[in-house]
């Protein structure tokens, strides 16, 4: 007998309700991170009931043998020879996105329940003016022996209240056992999700690392947005310390940033009475003072909604 053709399967039409989910775009900056990066996409294929989304890894200075294994699980990657610093690597990955809904994740988290997309994207398209995040806790320590540190945050289940210091600027995010939906001042960036259409960028000018989700927070109050934490648990590795080297200056300079663009006059003489003990103080102050910072004030200033102070009395926070 001659070779019978095989008739091609057919493929299964799509529901109608496949057409009512948004696609949305995972992205996932990662430095020095490759092994955390791969183990972070296994656990979100395999923990993701959701039929439209991509996972998008914005990897700087990249281990070429550990990227061959990411590129494999049809993952598209962006590569940087050069640390580009957390928000760059965001705003590289969000202008490269198909989504209409973005999501900011570490490169070491995980979901526990499979239906946790379809949580948060129900939410934001219910709320398109809100910045959503969900309820963070410490990654079990079974599978903390998968990751590359292994020094994690004492607290196996943290929590930080949102209790201000000071001036009220260093509030930190909450995460923690959230039992319900909840207003909040800030959400750390482990894990953001915003509507494309509302994200405006992280500060670029924010080096390396710290504080850029705080000041991309109080940006999105200040334009009118809301910041919900929803009760959909993300395990996230909480590490006492870097897999790489942060510059301390590169910190203080960060936060400096943010007193600058955000405080009144006041607030910043308060800010700087404050931060005056820290290391590299001094030539943060300096750096922050001959650079944009004023300008971008100024244009905050004019687009905003609000200031920070009536950010902090609109949610009942006293400082």
């Amino acid at each position: 007998m001659g070779n019978v053709m095989e008739k091609p399967k057919k493929q299964r039409p799509k529901s109608e309700f496949y057409f009512m989910f948004p696609f949305v775009s995972i992205i996932i900056p990662c430095y020095k991170e490759e092994k955390n990066l791969i183990s972070t996409i296994d656990h979100l294929t395999k923990n993701t009931d959701y039929p439209k989304y991509e996972i998008i890894a914005v990897v700087s200075e990249p281990n070429e043998n550990l990227i061959g294994q990411i590129t494999r699980k049809k993952v598209k990657i962006i590569r940087t020879k050069k640390r580009s610093g957390i928000s760059l690597a965001r705003n590289l990955g969000a202008k490269k996105a198909k989504g209409k809904i973005l999501i900011f994740a570490d490169c070491h988290i995980f979901p526990k329940s499979s239906n946790w997309l379809v949580q948060i994207v129900s939410f934001i398209e219910n709320n398109p003016n809100s910045i959503v995040g969900p309820n963070l806790t410490q990654v079990p320590k079974t599978l903390v022996k998968k990751y590359q540190m292994t020094n994690i945050s004492k607290d196996s289940n943290p929590r930080i209240d949102l209790v201000p210091k000071n001036i009220g600027l260093f509030m930190k995010p909450e995460y923690g056992m959230i039992k319900n939906q909840k207003k909040t001042f800030a959400i750390a960036a482990g894990f953001h999700c915003i509507k494309k259409e509302k994200f405006w960028g992280f500060d670029e000018k924010f080096k390396e690392w710290g504080y850029e989700d705080i000041d991309f927070c109080i940006t999105a109050l200040r334009l009118g947005m809301d910041i919900h934490i929803l009760p959909v648990k993300i395990a996230h590795l909480f590490k006492e310390e870097q897999v790489y080297q942060v510059q301390q200056l590169n910190v203080q300079r960060n936060a400096t940033r943010m007193a600058f663009k955000h405080l009144n006059k006041k607030d910043i003489m308060g800010f700087l009475w404050y931060r005056r003990q820290y290391r590299g103080f001094l030539k943060a102050i300096s750096l922050t003072i001959f650079s944009d910072v004023w300008s971008e004030r100024k244009r905050l200033n004019q687009e905003s909604k609000y200031t920070f102070r009536e950010v902090l009395k609109k949610l009942d926070i006293s400082i």
